[in-house]
């Protein structure tokens, strides 16, 4: 099936250690989400996954201060780290949009019962009665 699908990679939190040798707030862990999302024949469909990622103390000579990360670094430590293989993640996700799409298992109507058509129902109102008092 081909699909044109968003994949949006977000950090949602970071971990830090207030100190590590000669360098503050280090980031020792951070957590992130990928959603997907299509649309196919008007209708839009979306899955999500998330996990997280744990880091070894930098490098002090390329170490970046916490104030001046940016999300696109942390995201390259999250796959630089092993944990998370980005295109097989997006080929997962990819997968799963595929089987909500076009299920490969569905329920069928059991042949040996007649299928009755529905009718059509209108929802009325219901008035409140009015309490009955005793005698």
């Amino acid at each position: 099936m081909d699909l044109n699908i968003n994949y949006t990679w977000i950090v949602e939190w970071m971990s830090t250690k207030k100190v590590d040798g000669d360098l503050q707030n280090v980031v020792v862990q951070a957590g992130w989400r990928v959603n997907a999302e299509t649309t196919v024949d008007g209708k839009s469909y979306q899955t999500t996954s998330y996990g997280s990622a744990g880091f070894a103390s930098p490098d002090p000579t390329s170490f970046t201060p916490y104030e001046t990360l940016t999300k696109e670094q942390v995201l390259d430590w999250i796959f630089d780290a092993e944990v998370v293989d980005k295109e097989s993640m997006e080929q997962g996700l990819k997968r799963q949009l595929e089987s909500v799409i076009d299920p490969p298992v569905v329920q069928m109507p059991l042949p040996w019962v007649p299928t009755q058509p529905q009718p059509e129902t209108e929802s009325v109102p219901v008035q409140p009665q009015p309490e009955s008092q005793p005698e």
